[in-house]
C-alpha cells in the first residue's frame, strides 16, 4: 500500500469508521429494532447501546467535520474552492 492509499484510507476512516467497535453499534442497531418490534407499547424502548454497554458514542462539532472535509480535500488532490477573505 502506498502512502498515498494509506492517507486516503484515514480520510475515509474519519468520515465512515469501520471496526469492531462500529460493528458493535451496527448490530446494536439491528438488535435494537428487533426488540422494539415485539415490546409492548406501554413499554419504553431500549436504544442500540444497551446491547454493547461501555461504548459511548462521541458526537462532532462542525469545526471538527469541516477538518474532516479539509483532509479528505487533500487526500483525494481537490483544491480549495472557498473564497477567501481578504
Amino acid at each position: 500500500m502506498s502512502s498515498e492509499e494509506f492517507e486516503k484510507w484515514k480520510a475515509f476512516y474519519l468520515v465512515e469508521p469501520f471496526g469492531n467497535t462500529r460493528d458493535d453499534h451496527r448490530f446494536g442497531v439491528v438488535a435494537a429494532t428487533i426488540v422494539n418490534t415485539f415490546k409492548k407499547k406501554s413499554a419504553t424502548a431500549v436504544k442500540p447501546s444497551e446491547f454493547f454497554p461501555g461504548y459511548k458514542p462521541r458526537s462532532q462539532t462542525w469545526e471538527e467535520q469541516l477538518r474532516i472535509v479539509e483532509m479528505m480535500n487533500i487526500a483525494f488532490g481537490g483544491t480549495d474552492k472557498r473564497v477567501k477573505a481578504v
